[in-house]
């Protein structure tokens, strides 16, 4: 072991740090911009989530109750609106607790329902579902490039502000 104070300290041995809350990262490691944009695009991304599954709720519970002038069908595919729109408001949720396996899932469900949307020809749903996935991808990238600095997601900028200010009780 070697003293602090020692010319040719050890440079195997971990750093030593004050009692206290260690430092989230180094000062400056982090663009503080990029946390701010991760955490405004993986809420607006989550809304988005939250909002498909709202409406998919919605109408399946429009449907089930025989709001549409329809025959059975209706009545059987109201359940499974209301059974996919549960999904989609859970991975919306959890989307915006920064939990980064609801935004693959979620990247993965809005694949298929691009598929679903090109194959009906439905043009906004199309343009609406690119954005969301275009989306997905700059946030995974944004969580890969704070992981890889050892940022936890779930980490504000004040958080980093106040963690990286200089303290002055010497």
């Amino acid at each position: 072991m070697t003293d602090l104070h020692d010319k040719n300290p050890n440079p195997y041995q971990s750093p030593a740090t004050e009692t206290g809350a260690a430092p989230l990262a180094p000062q400056g490691a982090v663009d503080l911009v990029m946390v701010k944009k991760f955490r405004d695009q993986i809420h607006a991304l989550g809304a988005v989530w939250l909002l498909i599954g709202g409406l998919m709720i919605a109408v399946g519970v429009a449907s089930f109750l025989g709001a549409f002038d329809g025959a059975a069908d209706d009545r059987f595919m109201g359940p499974v609106l209301i059974g996919f729109g549960a999904f989609w408001l859970t991975i919306g949720v959890f989307a915006l607790l920064k939990q980064m396996w609801a935004v693959y899932v979620g990247l993965v469900l809005s694949y298929l329902s691009l598929i679903g949307n090109l194959l009906r020809l439905s043009i906004c749903g199309v343009i609406l579902l690119l954005l969301v996935i275009i989306q997905a991808h700059r946030v995974i990238g944004w969580a890969k490039e704070l992981w890889s600095r050892g940022v936890p997601l779930t980490t504000t900028v004040e958080q980093l502000l106040s963690a990286n200010r200089p303290r002055n009780d010497a």
